[in-house]
């Protein structure tokens, strides 16, 4: 029998950054947990038991990752149930790209003929399998990575005479995109097709209640884009380089709705979620503030951690700090606790 992997913490010291003056409470920020839940876990729990700070999830719980529904049922449950908590601290969520994707994958599954699309999806990961025989290995791991194939391959199929892609292109989009667990989940856990519970069987406390008044999508899209503490503005991708956002980005972030299918060329331009032309390799100060934020990997993290280093050194002016460590495929997942002043942060990481 395997041994379970275990889980490592690493904290780094304190360092300085000039924005964070005029934070009065610490902020915990965590994001790209991408469906690791034994890390995010142990990371959660240490950064709550050093930091009596409010904590904030900067989206792209799911996907990549076979624990993805539990990810993001336990990130929405910390969110509701202690936000209700008379402790004080405060749980924030926002949306990641893939949240994004879920939310109108999800929308599209309720609309006629989106369920036979998913079936359709699990005979042909089934068919497959049986193909390879002993060489397909695990039956889960086989399905996460086949699905994405064989969805770009049953363009041209047609149930009931509608071309698949053109009538679930949001879905289709999503399990490209590292879905394929949504997949699996729906053909295993909801023969009725009540596809929302695939996350929210999970959901604990007071959340269950909330959710189920609310509805999963309509939860998950009232949450902010982007969220101010002080002079740190923290979102998923970034803040795009126009002077709307650049001089209210929580307002101009409100204005990033979801779109189903949305050009990715123009939203990594335009799109607080997925933006990374002109924000990732900025070296301009933002106006008052330093920018955290998910989404495009830092290799710095996971690099320092494997020489046995403290931790990424960050310049006092940076006008961005990325926390995304690639945990998916680094077995590092990363939490920046901000205080009066100064940055540190704090690394699960995964050991065989």
């Amino acid at each position: 029998m395997a041994n379970s992997p275990t889980i490592q913490i690493h904290t780094t010291s304190a360092q300085p950054l000039y924005n964070a003056r005029a934070i009065s409470k610490p902020e915990i920020f965590i994001t790209d947990v991408h469906g690791q839940l034994l890390l995010m876990k142990a990371l959660v729990d240490e950064c709550l038991k050093i930091s009596n700070g409010n904590l904030s999830f900067l989206g792209d719980m799911i996907d990549r990752g076979k624990d993805s529904a539990e990810c993001l049922a336990f990130a929405i449950s910390l969110a509701i149930n202690i936000t209700a908590d008379p402790s004080g601290r405060v749980v924030r969520f926002i949306c990641g790209n893939h949240e994004e994707m879920l939310i109108s994958a999800i929308r599209e599954v309720k609309k006629e003929g989106g369920w036979e699309y998913l079936s359709y999806l699990m005979k042909r990961a089934n068919k497959a399998y049986k193909l390879q025989g002993k060489k397909a290995g695990d039956y889960q791991a086989f399905v996460l990575d086949a699905l994405p194939k064989i969805s770009r391959l049953s363009g041209g199929k047609k149930i009931q005479g509608r071309k698949i892609i053109s009538r679930w292109p949001a879905l289709w989009r999503f399990i490209t995109y590292g879905g394929a667990w949504f997949v699996l989940a729906a053909s295993e856990e909801c023969q009725d097709g009540d596809v929302d519970s695939i996350i929210t069987r999970h959901l604990t406390g007071k959340a269950v209640e909330v959710i189920s008044k609310t509805g999963l999508t309509e939860w998950l899209v009232s949450q902010p884009n982007v969220i101010r503490c002080g002079d740190i503005v923290a979102t998923h991708g970034g803040i795009p380089s126009l002077s709307a956002a650049e001089a209210d980005p929580v307002a101009y972030g409100e204005r990033c709705k979801i779109d189903p299918m949305g050009s990715q060329k123009v939203m990594e331009s335009i799109n607080t979620r997925w933006v990374r032309k002109g924000f990732i390799d900025r070296r301009d100060e933002f106006p008052g503030y330093t920018v955290l934020h998910g989404h495009t990997i830092d290799n710095e993290h996971a690099e320092m951690i494997s020489e046995g280093k403290e931790g990424k050194l960050v310049s006092p002016r940076a006008p961005l700090i990325g926390i995304d460590s690639g945990a998916y495929k680094t077995g590092v997942l990363t939490a920046a606790i901000i205080e009066k002043g100064a940055i540190r942060f704090v690394y699960a990481t995964m050991q065989p």
